[in-house]
């Protein structure tokens, strides 16, 4: 549920607990009926397009069969940093495009690759509908990203790719990365769900905490944290208010990566971002200087055999 949601149900709650009656909203099934009668053979299509020739990215959870994993290797480890970026005459990007890009640019350093798709979430509020910004339910999907990384590209052309590509992907979200992947792609498939090598979630819409109870001070309400099981290598969650600040949360399965090596990616993260932030930077300038972080765990393709391992970068 994204964060226009649940600002309107914490206001309803608000309302019950001071004797208001709830508000009335737009009808979310007849939104959600509507957002499905679009035109599916125009979306499958687009994604066939956007994704043909792809791959999907290959981390270290592709190196283990899933029959191995057990209930005690779903323990995740966390990392979160809040960045003070730098402001003045460099990219006047949004924060979204800016997050989006630096994870491309990790991946690709992580998978040796130019070539690289992740997961986004992608909120599902079309404006063509009326009433859809007051609609309570799950409006968001998970979507891939991918993005090609040309070591010559400045930041200010590498940018161009997600910023377009994002807002075109949102007439084609209805979707979702399951049926994308098993209709659009020649991927391979797994039985029931495709996992990706990552997740990337960006809030630019704050979540209301405290709200006002008329003569009765404030009634504090937060959403409940659930743990998770997911079987892909990180999970990206941010979230910023303006224009220099953002908070980021990482996430892996402790059965993965040690806590240097995800302590690695996020320092390679906030690397990025700065870079990207002060703009004048080229592809190849910024993925070595991720690669000069210490404990990166960097997947390496054997020749000959093709092969995969994991080293982690001790420079």
């Amino acid at each position: 549920m994204d964060a226009t949601s649940s600002n309107y149900l914490f206001q309803d709650l608000v309302d019950i607990y001071a004797g208001r009656s709830a508000g009335v909203g737009p009808s979310f099934a007849q939104y959600l009926e509507e957002r499905l009668m679009e035109k599916p053979r125009t979306s499958f299509e687009y994604w066939r397009t956007l994704l043909a020739g792809s791959k999907p990215i290959s981390l270290r959870s592709i190196l283990r069969s899933l029959d191995e994993v057990s209930v005690k290797d779903m323990a995740t480890r966390t990392v979160a940093r809040v960045a003070i970026l730098p402001t003045g005459n460099g990219l006047k990007a949004t924060m979204s495009t800016v997050v989006h890009s630096a994870w491309s640019l990790v991946l690709g350093v992580l998978a040796n690759s130019s070539d690289v798709t992740f997961l986004y979430l992608n909120h599902g509020r079309d404006d063509k509908f009326e009433g859809s910004d007051a609609v309570i339910g799950c409006c968001v999907n998970e979507v891939p990203c991918r993005v090609l990384l040309d070591d010559s590209m400045s930041s200010f052309k590498l940018m161009e790719t997600p910023q377009v590509q994002i807002v075109q992907s949102m007439a084609h979200a209805h979707l979702g990365a399951n049926t994308i992947a098993n209709k659009c792609t020649d991927w391979p498939q797994k039985e029931t769900m495709y996992d990706h090598s990552s997740l990337v979630v960006h809030q630019n819409v704050p979540i209301e905490h405290s709200w006002a109870m008329d003569n009765d001070g404030y009634m504090n309400l937060q959403e409940v944290d659930f743990e998770e099981q997911w079987t892909y290598d990180f999970d990206l969650s941010t979230s910023s208010t303006s224009a220099n600040e953002l908070f980021v949360e990482l996430k892996c399965l402790q059965s993965l990566y040690t806590s240097h090596e995800l302590e690695a990616v996020m320092k390679g993260f906030l690397i990025t971002v700065r870079m990207l932030k002060e703009g004048l930077q080229t592809v190849a300038d910024i993925r070595a200087k991720e690669r000069s972080v210490k404990y990166l765990p960097i997947v390496v393709v054997s020749a000959g055999s093709g092969s995969m391992r994991v080293e982690q970068n001790r420079l």
